[in-house]
């Protein structure tokens, strides 16, 4: 055995076609293993602002065969959004994720697609109804740059800077603390509008198009503006003073016919006072313990490499109580934008895997003919008692050493360019690759599970590429050999 490697070793550095076959395996997989490692960097980059910024680990939200993600139902064609389902069975869930040691905390929370206007001046947004002193401490990303957060209950709304940034360019117009939002929401024929304060403007670590869409505004409100019924787990009481409040609204009918006029705009307006509006909230907050209808729940882990099975926990236990809801993870909650770097990803090793099965087909014709060119030797071999088992290990050894060198050669220079990107970013300038690979800056980051990939994939080129040499090899015959046949 020893003998045969001696053997294969001079068999290589003695033919030049040795130099060609290393240098294509050793490109192939060196491009394989810095693509990976560009998308492990830029996917840890956005899993992690978005798991830290809106989507959590997990979110668990009604069961369906449709695009749904934390902004609601969207289509990946026409980016259309449609009504967002409530969640399920709220009690039970919310009891349930309390026995699962690997979950941190979880959040509800609503979602719906708005236009915003402040001062006649309007600008779409994803509005997020939260519980706000819950949802903050969750999401750690978000940095309040003015104003302060308002509290559980209060009325109040949250915009970024970006969404801040945005509407003053298109409208000439900057956001101030304590400037009156109007969110305006459309069901069919149906238009709902809501004034709410501005609180604060805050900040994602990261701006892209998703996070730049998202406010988030007290949960009461944006329930409200959808229309949606709000369930309480014990009866609302309102006290003798909230309703003598309520009776005491008049409403002046006497111009009935001017909201019918062609020339008239036909509009809403609030004249419930202020005292009366907290006194009646004060009434049914103090009178409810929760709040069951959501559209979805957030949920943080201890650890996020638990978030596979934390999913397959929760979508098991759900299916056998029947309920109508799932689990998915972070990737599907942030929508089709998240997922252009995972399919991208997908394309461009489809690519290098073609790009390997082509160079396997030529190496495999190389070796062939390197064999047939080796008819005498083989011959010889045979005729002093080689048998064909020393010639096919012959064969493999030769392809496998070649194969080993060119996979140790990738990695070299795998981890230089992958350092010499890191030490030298690449600035991506146009805003599309910004958002695709979640951030200013291309920085790989290399792993030995990337690594490892590219040196097994190399081997498996090697144990498939010594075949069809070993087949023609077994098929010289000594005599004919001899006699100089090929």
């Amino acid at each position: 055995m020893l003998n045969t490697l001696k053997l294969a070793f001079r068999n290589i550095f003695s033919r030049k076609s040795s130099f060609v076959i290393v240098l294509f395996i050793t490109f192939s997989i060196t491009m394989f293993i810095v693509v990976n490692a560009i998308f492990d960097g830029t996917d840890d980059g956005i899993k992690t602002v978005f798991m830290d910024s809106f989507t959590g680990e997990v979110v668990i939200r009604e069961k369906t065969k449709e695009n749904v993600s934390l902004f609601g139902n969207i289509s990946l064609i026409d980016e259309s959004v449609s009504k967002t389902n409530e969640l399920s069975f709220y009690h039970e869930i919310t009891s349930y994720l309390s026995t699962l040691k690997q979950i941190k905390d979880f959040v509800p929370q609503i979602s719906s697609y708005s236009i915003l206007e402040v001062d006649g001046k309007k600008s779409a947004a994803a509005v997020f109804g939260v519980d706000i002193e819950n949802y903050l401490p969750l999401m750690n990303s978000i940095s309040i740059l003015k104003g302060e957060s308002f509290k559980n209950h209060e009325k109040g709304i949250l915009v970024s800077e970006a969404w801040a940034e945005n509407f003053k360019k298109e409208n000439k117009k900057e956001i101030e603390i304590g400037s009156e939002v109007q969110l305006v929401y459309s069901d069919g024929n149906t238009f709902r509008i809501r004034a709410l304060p501005v609180k604060g403007i805050y900040s994602y670590p990261l701006r892209n198009e998703i996070l730049d869409k998202i406010v988030l505004a007290d949960s009461e409100t944006v329930r409200s503006l959808l229309g949606m019924d709000t369930t309480f787990s014990e009866d609302v009481v309102v006290d003798e003073t909230s309703t003598n409040l309520i009776d005491s609204i008049e409403f002046n009918f006497d111009d009935m016919d001017s909201l019918f006029s062609e020339d008239t705009d036909i509009f809403v307006e609030e004249t419930v006072s202020s005292e009366i509006t907290e006194t009646f909230m004060d009434s049914v907050i103090s009178s409810s313990n929760e709040v069951t209808n959501w559209h979805y729940i957030v949920i943080r882990l201890y650890n996020e490499n638990d978030a596979n099975f934390v999913i397959k926990k929760i979508n098991k236990w759900a299916k056998q109580n029947d309920y109508p809801i799932e689990a998915v993870n972070w990737r599907v909650a942030a929508g089709p934008t998240a997922q252009y770097v995972f399919w991208l990803r997908i394309i461009l090793l489809v690519g290098v895997f073609i790009i390997l099965f082509a160079g396997l087909i030529v190496i495999t014709n190389t070796l062939v003919i390197n064999v047939l060119d080796r008819t005498k030797e083989i011959g010889t071999m045979r005729a002093l008692g080689a048998n064909k088992r020393n010639i096919a290990f012959l064969c493999m050894s030769e392809t496998l050493i070649l194969t080993i060198i060119s996979a140790f050669l990738s990695c070299i220079f795998s981890f230089i360019i992958v350092f010499i990107i890191q030490k030298f970013p690449i600035k991506l300038n146009n805003p599309f690759f910004e958002q695709l690979f979640g951030g200013k800056f291309l920085i790989p980051k290399l792993t030995l599970s990337c690594i490892g990939l590219g040196f097994l994939i190399s081997v498996i080129i090697g144990l498939f590429s010594w075949i069809m040499p070993v087949i023609e090899a077994l098929k010289i015959l000594p005599i004919k050999a001899m006699k100089g046949g090929k």
